[in-house]
C-alpha cells in the first residue's frame, strides 16, 4: 500500500496520463507486494550486473555478449546492433534499442512499442534493458495491439 501512497503524492503521475493512474498504483502495489519473494533474484541480477558494468560488453568471435542479461547469451554483434526488430513482428520500439550502446541499455527512457496503424503505448520513466532483457522477449506475448483493442 506504500505505493499507492506514493503514487497518489508524485504529481508527476497524474501529469502524465490520469486515465492510467490506477493501474500505476496497482502495478506499484504488486511490485511492493512481491518484491520480498523476488529480492534474492534481484539481489543476484545486481551482483551481474555490477560484474558487467566494470568489464563492459566483450566481443570474441563476432558475437558480443551483453553485461548483466539474465539469461547470459551472446548476441551477433550485427543483431545487438541492427534495427530490425528480431522476433517482435511488425512492433516498432522507440528509442531504437538496437542501435543503442549496453550502458545507454541500462537507461531507456519513456520506451515506446508501436503498431503502425494501431496504436502505442508508452513505458514512461527508465527501464533498464541490460538487467531485465527478457521483457522485449516476452511483449508480444503480452503486448496486444491489434485493431479494435
Amino acid at each position: 500500500l506504500e505505493a499507492a501512497k506514493a503514487a497518489w503524492s508524485d504529481p508527476a503521475v497524474a501529469n502524465r496520463c490520469r486515465a492510467c493512474l490506477g493501474l500505476e498504483q496497482w502495478c506499484r502495489a504488486v511490485a511492493e507486494a512481491l518484491a520480498p519473494k523476488f529480492e534474492a533474484l534481484a539481489n543476484s541480477s545486481r551482483k551481474i550486473s555490477t560484474l558487467g558494468a566494470s568489464t563492459g560488453s566483450s566481443s570474441v568471435n563476432g558475437t558480443t555478449s551483453l553485461p548483466g542479461t539474465s539469461r547470459g547469451r551472446d548476441v551477433p554483434e550485427a543483431a545487438a546492433r541492427t534495427s530490425i526488430p528480431i522476433g517482435l513482428g511488425d512492433l516498432i520500439i522507440t528509442p531504437n534499442i538496437y542501435a543503442l550502446q549496453p550502458h545507454e541499455l541500462r537507461r531507456v527512457r519513456d520506451l515506446t512499442i508501436c503498431r503502425p496503424k494501431v496504436g502505442e503505448v508508452t513505458f514512461h520513466g527508465d527501464l533498464d534493458l541490460v538487467t531485465e532483457s527478457n521483457i522485449l522477449e516476452d511483449l508480444p506475448h503480452v503486448l496486444r495491439l491489434e485493431p479494435g483493442e
